[in-house]
């Protein structure tokens, strides 16, 4: 028996750190186990030529359109978007899934408008308590989801990766055009503070001789104007030369800087979809991440810290004064551990918590 499942995204986006990297290459995964996967995104996020083999739906604007579907995922929350469709299938009595990607989770790095507050507790709180599911990309979300929502079901259930796609022969590239010489930190994601760019740049600069012959590579597409004070102020502190901006805005350029990254680091300082480490983890590269956003499944693989800049400052002090020997060795232990996230191992397990989630539908 098929299910129908509408999955409702922001964009399919491959710019670095989007979820929709792990989303294009769960769909055909899903096909080949009787999942039929139909798209909603946001006006102008359709990239529909670069996704040709996905059915989209353009207009979802009453609940008989809702109804064609046994189930609505909504990736990502908070979204004028995901709060429409939300509310169509609870009107239509469709089952719906949250994965609010740390939206739900408050932190110090993460602070709401007053607006958004008084939206929350009027309606959205409604609409959290009514989903079938909210689900956690790792144990840390899930956890935390319990503890604020404890008369919600939750599910820890992480996003997936085609890993075979990041192999050195798989799909080689041409090293980046702005490559200088020496050995690369890579941090592939948004430029906004709370992906800890800021705290990654300054456990760099605390590290001294430690990270010399090491370049850093901040490469994700800009939010607002943090790219340019981020330029600016690596100016003043001499660092032009051996910090590259790059816009990274394809898959292609994102494993190009993969294949040359010596390490590839995640110092978000919030939850978010786990998307470079799991990339990295494929390419085989050695990894510090912070305890908030790295996958359950990599955590015995990966340099894991916690979310201030002195843990960060030691774990990358720790990374870079290791032989490249040693991190090529962590590389493949994270690569091994990566493949419990393919598509092929997870989908599965996405098969089964459909077939629940339907079930227990009234």
């Amino acid at each position: 028996m098929t299910i129908r499942i509408l999955h409702v995204v922001e964009s399919l986006s491959c710019e670095a750190g989007s979820v929709g990297v792990c989303l294009r290459s769960m769909f055909p995964a899903l096909a080949q186990r009787g999942v039929e996967s139909v798209v909603h995104a946001a006006a102008g996020n359709l990239d529909r030529s670069a996704v040709p083999d996905v059915m989209w739906l353009d207009t979802v604007a009453t609940t008989p359109a809702v109804r064609e579907f046994d189930l609505v995922w909504l990736h990502g929350w908070g979204s004028p978007l995901a709060l429409r469709l939300a509310r169509l299938a609870r009107a239509a009595g469709r089952p719906y899934l949250i994965a609010p990607h740390g939206d739900l989770t408050p932190g110090p790095y993460k602070r709401d408008h007053w607006v958004r507050r008084i939206r929350r507790a009027m309606i959205e709180n409604r609409l959290v308590r009514d989903a079938a599911a909210l689900i956690g990309v790792n144990d840390r979300e899930a956890d935390e989801l319990r503890r604020l929502l404890p008369k919600s079901r939750v599910i820890q259930l992480p996003y997936g990766l085609d890993v075979q796609a990041y192999a050195p022969d798989a799909s080689p590239t041409a090293p980046p055009a702005e490559m200088p010489a020496g050995r690369f930190l890579l941090m592939l994601g948004p430029l906004e503070p709370v992906e800890g760019g800021v705290a990654l740049l300054k456990a760099a600069a605390e590290l001294g001789k430690d990270v010399d012959g090491w370049n850093i590579v901040l490469a994700g597409p800009d939010r607002g104007t943090w790219r340019a004070m981020l330029e600016a102020a690596v100016h003043r502190k001499g660092g032009q030369g051996r910090v590259i901006f790059s816009s990274a805005h394809d898959l292609r350029s994102q494993r190009a800087w993969l294949q040359v990254a010596s390490a590839v680091v995640a110092p978000s300082l919030h939850i978010r979809v786990p998307v470079s480490i799991m990339q990295a983890a494929a390419a085989g590269r050695a990894i510090v991440a912070t305890d908030c956003v790295v996958p359950d499944e990599l955590r015995e693989a990966v340099a894991v810290c916690r979310t201030n800049r002195a843990h960060l400052r030691e774990a990358l002090r720790s990374l870079v004064t290791i032989g490249d020997a040693e991190r090529a060795s962590m590389g493949e232990r994270a690569r091994e551990a990566c493949r419990t996230l393919d598509w092929a191992a997870l989908a599965d397990r996405y098969g089964e918590t459909y077939q629940s989630v339907i079930r227990r539908t009234p």
